[in-house]
C-alpha cells in the first residue's frame, strides 16, 4: 500500500492485514489550508476501504462549543443497499485556539456536506476564535439489521467539555419483490402449454403453480361461517361466500337483536366479496388478533350467548341467516344441541353446509350438532377463512408446486393430459422474500388425436389372489384390441406381453373391459402393468403402468401410510361406480362417506361406521337413499375422517 497526501506520496510502502489500521508517520508538516486528498493506493489485487481519517489538532484555552439539536432521529437504510439519507446539525464554537474536532461513533460517518466524503472525524479551524459550521451525518453501509440507538457524534476541542449529538437508526430489510403479472399461455398442445409472466424488478427467480381446480358447490346465498362470543368485547361475525361469483356487500347488512328487542341494531356491509372469500366484523374492542382480520369494527357487534344475530339482504328485504332467535330474550344462553350452549363459545359452520337459516328455529338454537362446530372461548385459529364443500378443491400437477424455474419469464408445462383445464399463477423471489401470487392465468390442453379416449385403467388384487385388469374407454374409432403387458420394474421396455388380443368394439359410447392375470406371482413382489392400444394400422398407443403389490393370504397386508379417498372409477360410470380408500396406521375414526347433488344435498350415505388401518373400497350403484335412480349429472363423493375431510368427483352417464 503506498499513501499520498494532495497526489505526493508520504511515508514508504507498508503492508497491512484487512483488519488493522493503517498508520503512516512523517516529518514534514502538511498544509491543510484548503482542500485535501488523502489516498490509499494499493500496490496490488487488494481492495482498500478506508473508514477512518485522524487528524491531530493543537491546543487552546477556555474555548466553548455549541450544538443544535442535541438529537437525530429517524436514519434508516435497507440492509445492503447502500448508505441512508444524511440528516444535519449544527456546531458553533467560539474563544477557540485550536481546532473544533467532530468525531462520529462506530455506527455513523460524518461530512461537512450532504453529498461529500463520508468519514469518522472533521476538524474545523477557528477564524478570529470562532467557528459556525454544519455537519451531515449518516448511518455507515453495511450494517446488520438492528437498531442502532444513542450513537453519538461527540463535538469537542482542547480545553472545553464535549457537547454530544444523539442519533437513533435502524437498518430494515428491503421488502420481498411485488408481485408478478403472468399472461395468456402460448404453445399450447394436448399435454403441454408454455406460460408467461412479466419481469419483477429486483427479482432474481420466480415460483410456478400449475393445477387444476374441481368447482365446489354452489351456495344459494351469503350464510354465517363463525361466531366467537369471547371474553370482555371479543366478539366477531364471519360472513362466507359460496355463490360461485363475486357479492356486492351494499345489499347486506348485520343484524344484532341485543336482548330480545323488537328493532334490531344493525351495521351496513361493503366492498365486494370475491366467491370463496369471508368477511368479517369484530367489536371495536375485540383483540388484536381478531381486530387484524376484521373488515369492519364497530360497538355494535355487541351480543352474548343469548342474543339474536341475523344477516338481511336488503334489496328483497329477506333474511338469509339468523343465529338464535329473534324477539326473544331466554335469559339464558341458548341451548344449541346435545349439551351445548353458545355462551363463551367459539362455533364454525361445518364444511357440508351450503345455506343459512331463513326462518327461525321454534326452540333455542337447535342446529348446532348437524351444522356447527364447537371450540373454547376466544378460539381464533380458524378466523379469516372458512374450510367449505362450496369452495373449489385445487390438485396441483406432480412436480409444478413451488417449483424454482430461474430468472425466466417463460416455462414450457409438459406431462399434462389432453383437453384439460389447468391454471397457474407465479410468485417473484429474490433474498428478501418471496411475492404474493401473481393473477391466476387458465389454459385449456387440446383434445387428444388418438382414436380411443381412456377415462380409466386400474388394477387389483381379488379375494382369490389374482389380478383382476378394468379399463373404461368413453369413445372409440378404428381400433384393432388392446393387449396388457406386466413386468416387475416400472420399465416398460422390459415387460411382457400376457394376454392375447382383447378385440375393440369400436363404439362411441361407453365401453368396460377386463383382464384377469392368473399366472403364478410371487410373494412380496409389486407388479407394473401397462394397456397397449393397437389401432387397424398396427401403430399402438401404451397408458400406465399401474401397479399392484402382490401377497398371499398368509401374508401380513401392508398398511396404508396415509388415509386417503382415492380416484372414482370408472368415471363418468354407469351402472356402478367403486370408490376406493384407505385409513392409515393407528387410526380408529369413525368414517362417514356421503354422496352429494350438485346442489349440496345428501342423496345417499354409503358408509358411517368406525374403521381400522386398511385398504377399502365401497360401490355406489346411483341410487339414491330410497333406492331410486339417480338423474345423470356431476355428483360428489365426501370421506370424513375425524376433522380430515376428502372429495371426489363421480359423473353419471345413462
Amino acid at each position: 500500500m503506498e499513501v499520498y497526501v494532495n497526489g505526493n506520496q508520504i511515508g514508504s510502502t507498508i503492508t497491512v492485514s484487512p483488519t488493522s489500521d493503517i498508520v503512516v508517520q512523517y516529518s514534514n508538516p502538511i498544509n491543510v489550508s484548503g482542500n485535501v486528498v488523502l489516498e490509499i493506493r494499493s500496490t496490488g489485487s487488494a481492495q482498500v476501504k478506508v473508514d477512518d481519517v485522524a487528524w491531530t489538532s493543537y491546543s487552546g484555552s477556555n474555548p466553548t462549543i455549541g450544538v443544535s439539536p442535541p438529537i437525530l432521529t429517524g436514519f434508516s437504510y435497507e440492509y445492503n443497499t447502500g448508505p441512508s439519507t444524511a440528516q444535519s446539525f449544527t456546531l458553533t464554537g467560539s474563544n477557540l485556539t485550536a481546532d473544533l474536532a467532530v468525531a462520529a461513533s462506530t455506527n455513523y460517518l460524518i461530512s461537512n456536506s450532504e453529498n461529500g466524503t463520508y468519514g469518522t472525524s472533521l476538524t474545523f479551524p477557528p477564524s478570529s476564535g470562532s467557528v459556525s459550521a454544519t455537519v451531515w451525518v449518516r448511518l455507515k453501509s453495511g450494517l446488520d439489521i438492528g437498531t442502532y440507538d444513542n450513537e453519538n457524534i461527540v463535538c469537542s476541542s482542547t480545553g472545553a467539555t464535549s457537547q454530544n449529538v444523539n442519533c437513533n437508526g435502524s437498518v430494515t430489510s428491503p421488502p420481498p419483490p411485488n408481485a408478478s403479472t403472468a399472461t395468456d399461455a402460448t404453445s399450447v398442445a394436448n399435454t403441454s402449454f408454455t406460460a408467461n409472466w412479466n419481469a419483477v424488478t429486483g427479482a432474481t427467480g420466480y415460483y410456478l403453480d400449475v393445477y387444476t381446480k374441481t368447482p365446489g358447490v354452489n351456495a344459494t346465498d351469503l350464510f354465517f361461517s363463525e361466531y366467537i362470543e369471547g371474553s370482555s368485547n371479543n366478539k366477531a361475525i364471519e360472513i362466507f361466500n359460496g355463490t360461485g361469483v363475486s357479492i356486492d356487500l351494499s345489499d347486506y347488512q348485520f343484524e344484532n337483536w341485543y336482548n330480545g328487542l323488537l328493532t334490531p341494531i344493525t351495521v351496513p356491509l361493503s366492498g365486494t366479496l370475491a366467491n370463496g372469500g369471508v368477511f368479517i366484523l369484530a367489536h371495536t374492542s375485540a383483540s388484536q388478533t381478531i381486530r387484524d382480520l376484521a373488515d369492519i369494527t364497530s360497538g355494535n357487534v355487541s351480543f352474548n350467548g343469548n342474543d339474536a344475530l341475523a344477516l338481511r339482504k336488503i334489496s328483497t328485504d329477506t333474511l338469509v341467516d339468523i343465529f338464535g332467535c329473534i324477539g326473544e330474550d331466554p335469559g339464558t344462553e341458548w341451548t344449541a344441541g346435545t349439551n351445548h350452549s353458545t355462551l363463551n363459545k367459539t362455533l364454525v359452520r361445518k364444511s357440508t353446509v351450503t345455506e343459512g337459516i331463513s326462518t327461525n328455529p321454534t326452540t333455542g338454537f337447535p342446529t348446532l350438532d348437524t351444522e356447527w362446530d364447537v371450540y373454547d372461548q376466544d378460539t381464533t385459529t380458524y378466523l379469516g377463512s372458512h374450510d367449505s364443500i362450496c369452495n373449489s378443491t385445487i390438485t396441483y400437477v406432480t412436480g409444478y408446486q413451488n417449483l424454482d424455474v430461474g430468472n425466466v419469464t417463460s416455462y414450457n408445462v409438459t406431462g399434462l393430459q389432453p383437453g384439460t383445464t389447468y391454471y397457474y399463477v407465479v410468485r417473484a423471489y429474490n433474498a428478501y422474500g418471496t411475492s404474493d401470487n401473481s393473477n391466476e392465468i387458465s389454459a385449456q390442453t387440446e383434445e387428444s388425436a388418438t382414436p380411443v379416449v381412456l377415462s380409466s385403467f386400474t388394477c387389483t388384487l381379488t379375494s382369490d389372489m389374482y389380478v383382476s385388469l378394468n379399463w373404461v374407454t368413453q369413445s372409440e374409432t378404428g381400433m384393432r384390441g388392446f393387449y396388457v403387458l406386466r413386468g416387475e420394474q416400472n420399465s416398460q421396455q422390459q415387460a411382457q406381453v400376457i394376454s392375447p388380443l382383447i378385440s375393440a368394439t369400436n363404439q362411441s359410447h361407453t365401453q368396460v373391459y377386463s383382464y384377469r392375470d392368473t399366472e403364478s406371482l410371487v410373494d412380496g413382489t409389486t407388479y407394473y402393468y401397462w394397456l397397449s392400444m393397437v389401432e387397424l394400422d398396427g401403430t399402438s398407443t401404451v397408458h400406465g403402468p399401474v401397479t399392484v403389490f402382490y401377497q398371499s393370504v398368509s401374508t401380513p397386508p401392508v398398511i396404508p401410510t396415509v388415509t386417503a379417498l382415492n380416484n372414482v372409477y370408472p368415471n363418468p360410470f354407469n351402472p356402478v361406480a367403486f370408490i376406493p380408500y384407505s385409513i392409515e396406521k393407528g387410526r380408529t375414526d369413525q368414517v362417514r362417506i356421503h354422496v352429494y347433488n350438485s346442489r349440496g344435498q345428501i342423496v345417499r350415505t354409503l358408509i358411517d361406521k368406525p374403521h381400522t388401518e386398511g385398504n377399502y373400497q365401497l360401490q355406489w350403484d346411483g341410487r339414491d337413499t330410497s333406492g331410486n335412480e339417480c338423474a345423470t349429472g356431476v355428483y360428489f363423493v365426501r370421506m370424513i375422517v375425524g376433522k380430515d375431510s376428502f372429495l371426489r368427483k363421480a359423473v353419471l352417464v345413462k
